[in-house]
């Protein structure tokens, strides 16, 4: 199968449908700016309409404020003028009824006149044209008030005939020409100020009222026609993307890549180059799996084979044309198909690779073993596979396994015998030896305890990486696993003239296989002694410690007084067969495995084994092991 990139024969590009003016083109914003852009364009339509409103409010309440200014000094100057006329008429009814409320009453509104220019010279103060006209008016009115006051003199002397007479000269003067143009000229100033200030309203109320409409308008078309094009191009590329992702699927030509600057178009580009490199994976992928040494193909959920790689000619010895569509179950042999099958049945509830051993029938009739790496596809229906022939290796673990036997049945036996037999001839249970026969007879003692270390250390690498090295765990207290090491080792520390002590015991029990944690501390505690100088102490301590994830562990630890390990040769310690050396540069001897051993027996019990060595002052050897949590 190929994956197509850019299509060779399609030369023409999608034309994009761009909006543009004079080179500027929309798609080469960000997505992030289009939708600034179409929030932003309806925001500042409105924001320009509010600011007219508001503006026009602002007008319309300065043209309230001075209608009702207009208003306050109209009611003004007529709350004066009824004032005036109530007071000659008051004078008229005295003059005609001898009223003596009426005289008293004449008397008040002589009074109260002059205090009612008090609001009116409050409401012109800012206005010298009617401040101006109010003055006028307010002499004409005080002059009025002075003939009122003669005809009040005159009633007060008893002349009643001249108060007649000014009477009726100060109600025609009431009526006069002068007097009324005074009042006139204020009242026509703010009534004509009334009708300017209506009118201009009225004016400028239609042409903003139809501003905003015309703005509305347009804001909701903006907005309308700004989100049809956004989404209109969005949907229109992200098709185009749909429609290549399906041609990719299909194995077909992708259109060209989009001229698009934003998100989309950088998404087309770098769909297009992962088309490119998806096509050269499968090109590679077909290459591997036709050079490939290991048998790669798939059966569907009836177990035909529906592809294979060259390599089963190479392995099995079939043409991979030959396979296709033949039974799986053909080419395993009677006493493994139940198994297989099994196997494969239950792989369906995983989602997960799994291997299996699977031997096959060749074209040559012979069997050879293979290892098959499996996953279930649910989607497809089908194992895909990876068969992997360990025929060769599975002779060589067959060949180390009858090793391992007759090591274990044929070597270890007669040397423990051998061994036994040494140990009672050298305690005379066969007569006394002369002082060279006593000699030799250690020797050859000592040799043949070597072999059965080398033996015993042998077999249980074996057993570590076979994995039939079973763990027997449970709780054991600290003090009983270290006074049985020290136990074991203390006759050797004896011979070599170096003593054993042991410090800091918590009262704690740790979860190990006694045995074998008795085990790990006898090799630490003789290679601690062999390099001991005679005279000095081997200390063994156990102290509580923190593992990872902050579990309980107990960290056992055995140091020494000896030379120290060269820095260069700490890492390689517990390797296999790595012989320590001091900084001395003396070797003990020993097979090279008790570090290795130790390692994995640490390592099974979920612990972790680790050394600190300073040249000319001691090692420490130590190793964690779980603590025993109570209950």
């Amino acid at each position: 199968m190929s994956v197509p990139g850019h299509s060779s024969s399609n030369q023409s590009r999608i034309k994009l449908k761009d909006f543009s003016l004079r080179g500027f083109s929309l798609n080469n914003l960000s997505l992030k700016t289009k939708g600034i852009l179409l929030v932003f364009i309806p925001l500042s339509i409105q924001f320009v309409l509010s600011i007219t409103l508001a503006v026009f409010e602002v007008e319309a309440e300065a043209a309230e404020r001075d209608q009702r200014h207009s208003f306050e000094v109209l009611y003004e100057i007529s709350a004066i003028e009824r004032k005036v006329y109530q007071l000659v008429m008051e004078i008229v009814v005295f003059t005609t009824f001898r009223r003596s409320d009426s005289l008293a009453q004449m008397d008040h509104m002589r009074n109260e006149v002059p205090r009612s220019f008090a609001g009116l010279d409050a409401l012109v103060k800012d206005d010298p044209v009617q401040m101006r006209n109010v003055m006028e008016y307010k002499q004409t009115v005080s002059n009025f008030l002075d003939s009122v006051k003669g005809i009040r003199d005159a009633l007060a002397e008893g002349d009643n005939m001249y108060a007649a007479i000014q009477a009726k000269r100060v109600r025609d003067q009431l009526y006069g020409a002068s007097f009324m143009d005074r009042s006139y000229k204020i009242r026509f100033l703010e009534q004509s100020r009334l009708g300017i200030e209506h009118k201009e309203l009225y004016k400028r109320r239609g042409p903003i009222r139809l501003w905003i409409f015309i703005g509305l308008g347009f804001n909701t078309l903006a907005a309308v026609a700004g989100s049809i094009i956004f989404a209109s191009d969005l949907t229109r590329r992200m098709s185009q993307i749909i429609a290549n992702t399906e041609k990719l699927t299909m194995g077909k030509a992708m259109a060209a890549p989009m001229l698009a600057k934003d998100e989309i178009g950088k998404l087309d580009r770098v769909f297009h180059r992962m088309a490119d490199e998806l096509n050269e994976a499968v090109k590679r992928e077909t290459a591997l799996v036709e050079n490939a040494a290991d048998v790669i193909f798939s059966i569907d959920s009836n177990l035909l084979f529906t592809s294979v790689s060259p390599a089963s000619l190479t392995l099995w010895g079939y043409e991979p044309d030959d396979l296709l569509g033949k039974r799986l179950m053909s080419l395993i042999p009677k006493p493994n198909q139940e198994a297989t099958a099994e196997f494969l049945r239950r792989l369906k509830d995983s989602s997960e690779s799994q291997s299996c051993d699977v031997p096959v029938l060749c074209d040559d009739g012979s069997s050879k073993d293979f290892v098959w790496s499996v996953y279930y596809s649910e989607g497809k229906r089908s194992y895909f596979c990876v068969a992997h022939d360990v025929t060769e290796r599975r002779k060589m673990e067959r060949a180390k396994q009858d090793f391992v036997n007759m090591v274990s049945h044929d070597i270890r036996t007669p040397l423990s015998s051998m061994k036994t037999f040494l140990e009672m001839l050298e305690q005379g249970a066969y007569g006394e030896l002369n002082q060279a026969g006593r000699g030799k007879s250690k020797m050859v003692l000592s040799a043949v305890g070597r072999l059965v270390g080398l033996v015993n250390d042998l077999l249980d690498i074996e057993k570590m990486e076979s994995g039939n090295l079973v763990l027997k765990i449970r709780p054991t207290p600290v003090d009983r696993i270290v006074e049985g090491s020290l136990e074991l080792v203390s006759g050797f520390a004896e011979q070599q003239g170096v003593k054993l002590e042991s410090v800091d015991l918590p009262p704690v029990q740790a979860a190990v296989d006694e045995d074998r944690i008795v085990q790990v501390l006898q090799n630490l505690l003789v290679n601690a002694v062999k390099f001991s100088p005679e005279g000095k102490a081997v200390t063994l301590s156990v102290v509580p410690a923190v593992g990872v994830g902050g579990a309980g562990m107990l960290r056992f630890s055995v140091k020494d007084r000896g030379p120290g390990i060269k820095p260069e040769e700490l890492g390689s310690l517990f390797e296999r067969f790595i012989q320590l050396e001091g900084a001395d540069g003396k070797r003990r001897g020993g097979t090279g495995l008790g570090l290795a051993i130790c390692k994995e027996i640490v390592k099974k019990h979920g612990g972790r084994v680790g050394v600190e060595s300073t040249p000319g002052k001691g090692s420490e050897f130590w190793f964690e092991v779980p603590v025993s949590q109570p209950g």
